[in-house]
Order: C-alpha cells, then sequence, then structure tokens
C-alpha cells in the first residue's frame, strides 16, 4: 500500500515585490535545486541577475519552478500563486514556508478591499443611507441624493469585484525594496487606501446617524 501525494497551494491577494525579493526567491530555489526556469513575460531568463537585460522597469507577470519534486511560483496580472506537488514533502515545505514568509509581508493594503466582510459591510451601509436617509431635513434634491448615491454603490461593487478577480500585482524589476523610490511610487496605494478610507469614514457616520436617529425615535 502506497499512499497518495496531495498538493499544497495557496492563492495570494494583490502583490507589491521588488528585485530584492526575487533574488531571495531564487537562493531558496538555489539552496535545493540544481535546475529551476525563471520567466519575466516573454523571456527565459538563467538567473535573477538578467534582469537587468530587461528593458522595463516593472511587470505585472513572473514565473518560477522546478521539477521533482514539483514546485511553482506563478505571478501574473490576474492572480498570484504558490504550489507544491507533495505537502509531506519536508524539503518543499520548508522552501514553501520561506517563500510564503516573503510574499505575505508584500500584500498590498488594497488587498482589505478583497475581504468579504468589509465588502459586505460598506455595502449594507450605503444600502442603509440610500434609503433611509432623511433628504427632507437637508433640503437636498431627492434625485441628485439617489443618483450619486446609485453611483457610489455602483463604484463600490464594481471596484471591489475588480480587486478580488483580477488583482493586480506589480514587480519592480530595477528597484530594491530600500530603494528611494518617489513619494507617488512608495505610497501610492497608501493614498488611495487613505481617500477611500475617508469616504467610508463619512459614509459610516451618515449610517450611524440614521440609525440612531430611528432608534431614538423607536424607543422615545
Amino acid at each position: 500500500m502506497k499512499k497518495i501525494k496531495k498538493s499544497k497551494s495557496k492563492d495570494y491577494p494583490v502583490l507589491r515585490l521588488y528585485k530584492d525579493d526575487l533574488e531571495k526567491i531564487e537562493t531558496i530555489f538555489k539552496e535545493n535545486y540544481e535546475d529551476y526556469e525563471i520567466i519575466i513575460d516573454e523571456y527565459r531568463l538563467e538567473n535573477i541577475s538578467d534582469i537587468s537585460k530587461i528593458k522595463k522597469r516593472e511587470t505585472t507577470n513572473f514565473s518560477i519552478k522546478a521539477h521533482f519534486p514539483y514546485i511553482h511560483l506563478d505571478i501574473s496580472k490576474d492572480s498570484a500563486s504558490l504550489h507544491i506537488s507533495d505537502e509531506d514533502d519536508l524539503k518543499l515545505l520548508g522552501m514553501f514556508s520561506k517563500i510564503d514568509e516573503i510574499l505575505s509581508k508584500r500584500i498590498s493594503l488594497l488587498s482589505v478591499f478583497t475581504i468579504p466582510w468589509i465588502y459586505f459591510s460598506v455595502q449594507l451601509i450605503l444600502w442603509i443611507i440610500f434609503w433611509g436617509f432623511p433628504i427632507e431635513r437637508f433640503n437636498i434634491p431627492k434625485l441628485l441624493f439617489m443618483g450619486s448615491f446609485l453611483i457610489l454603490i455602483v463604484i463600490w461593487v464594481l471596484g471591489s469585484f475588480w480587486l478580488k478577480f483580477k488583482k493586480h500585482s506589480l514587480i519592480y524589476l530595477s528597484e530594491d525594496s530600500h530603494s528611494k523610490l518617489n513619494f507617488f511610487q512608495r505610497n501610492k496605494d497608501k493614498i488611495i487606501i487613505s481617500i477611500i478610507s475617508a469616504i467610508i469614514g463619512a459614509i459610516i457616520g451618515i449610517g450611524g446617524t440614521i440609525v440612531a436617529n430611528w432608534l431614538y425615535n423607536k424607543l422615545f
């Protein structure tokens, strides 16, 4: 009797990787395999140092894999995953753990919007405000208010679905993680998060006021 091998894999949300991250990942492969394959876009590389020959600063496509036993890290514009062929193989498990540690540190803040409870909570609050906001108290044109909120709901739904199903991972080929990128490059995701968080905070504040007024009217 022989035990059937069971594979192990992990999917990642939006990633932001740098050249030195790729070098660390290659080192993990070097320590365990004589031969492995690296592909960036349409190029097959001998090693990560060949990145300098690619005439672009960033990419969304990176793949590194080895066989016998099989391990594959595949990052594309739409997805990112790490896969090993045998979860009982100690060498593979060790590699999986080390690579996972590198990738987990590079998960973008934008990934927060792919978390189901955040997505549905914000959507619920938007609908509560849409149906319960006391427009008459603030002299707001009804069509303007309803139209604006419907647009906001559509943006939230489509934006969240885009992040969930079209995860846009980015790899900086010419920059290390400690390089001095310009302010916008370094903080782009944080700026987007701050803007969206401010909008969500305002929405939650309005929703809380509506709920509080409703409870007050019901209880008193």
